[in-house]
């Protein structure tokens, strides 16, 4: 350290450049491995952008000079200072950060976690809103050779909305470190009273949205499922020998879907197929039993012969559309049956 004209105490400009450059390929590594990390845990079609940086040196040794009362607030800059390396995930709306925080939990060690949002309410203010989070790469990781050296290094990874990223960019280019403009102050309160309002509204209209689209696929499900159990029914119908299948188990067996028994569905349509192996609406019929019942792969393999059976019967058709319908939904099946 040296003492200057103002007997200000600081540290060496010169000390702390040949120390940061020594770290430097170490600040970069662990950047690098944070950010192949987020890569494979953030969950897809929220993000925005994810940006990240290393701190120049001018900016740490203005922080690292920093004075609180007469006296340097971080006497052992490289130690107390922990955003050399930040990243910034910025995602589409307020109801994702919750999700990218809960990543970032299970994949890194995050010990050190600050709602910037929640600390101005505590004070009735507004303005800059961001989640911001200590980490470490973890300790389970320093056995792996990618890792070595790495994994004690801290970083700062801040979480926002698009709309927060905006106010905090303009804010950060007028304001940031500079004396408050009592006028410029108020209209950014204002812009983050209203960005605020934004988020929230823009979330209540993604759940709208999504009760929207869950009412209109349960109402074509039902459609489908109706069609599918009409084209069943008129097969009963129109043939004893089903009829008297139907009422040894009581009732047919879209009626029994209706109960929701699907096993006994499938037993009556088991039957059915026993007598007549070509009649393509019984296996249409199985194949949506199969499905209430939980057995999606044996309805595909129902689907799969009445398809080859006969694919432009209108049962077909509705079977596939119910599939395609089910299956968005379903791990493991992630685009429709051709």
């Amino acid at each position: 350290m040296t003492q200057e004209q103002n007997s200000i105490e600081t540290h060496a400009r010169q000390d702390l450049l040949d120390e940061f450059t020594r770290n430097t390929p170490r600040y970069q590594a662990t950047m690098g491995a944070a950010l192949s990390i987020l890569d494979r845990v953030l969950p897809p079609k929220v993000v925005v952008t994810v940006s990240h940086r290393v701190k120049d040196f001018s900016s740490f040794y203005e922080k690292a000079n920093k004075q609180v009362d007469g006296k340097l607030k971080y006497t052992k800059p490289f130690e107390q200072i922990l955003d050399l390396v930040g990243i910034r995930i910025v995602v589409i709306a307020q109801r994702n950060v919750a999700d990218v925080r809960d990543a970032i939990r299970i994949a890194l060690d995050a010990f050190e976690e600050e709602d910037k949002a929640a600390e101005l309410l505590k004070t009735g203010q507004l303005g800059y809103e961001s989640y911001h989070f200590l980490c470490r790469l973890g300790k389970d990781r320093a056995v792996l050779r990618e890792y070595a050296g790495l994994c004690d290094q801290p970083f700062e990874i801040q979480v926002r909305t698009a709309l927060q990223h905006a106010w905090a960019e303009n804010e950060h280019r007028i304001q940031y470190k500079k004396s408050k403009n009592p006028e410029l102050q108020k209209r950014f309160l204002r812009l983050a009273a209203a960005i605020s309002s934004a988020d929230e509204e823009f979330d209540r209209i993604y759940e709208i949205n999504e009760q929207l689209q869950k009412n209109a696929e349960a109402a074509e499900a039902e459609v489908l499922g109706t069609e599918i159990d009409a084209a069943s029914d008129s097969s009963v119908e129109n043939d004893l020998q089903l009829s008297r299948v139907s009422l040894l188990f009581g009732k047919r067996p879209s009626e029994l879907l209706a109960e929701n028994r699907p096993s006994e569905a499938i037993q009556v349509y088991d039957r059915f197929i026993d007598m007549q192996p070509n009649q393509v609406t019984h296996y249409v019929g199985r194949a949506k039993a199969r499905a209430l019942a939980g057995d999606i792969e044996g309805g595909l393999a129902d689907l799969a012969i009445a398809k080859a059976k006969s694919p432009e019967h209108q049962a077909t058709k509705a079977l596939q559309r119910f599939f395609d319908r089910l299956l968005k939904n379903v791990e493991g099946h992630t685009a429709p049956i051709a």
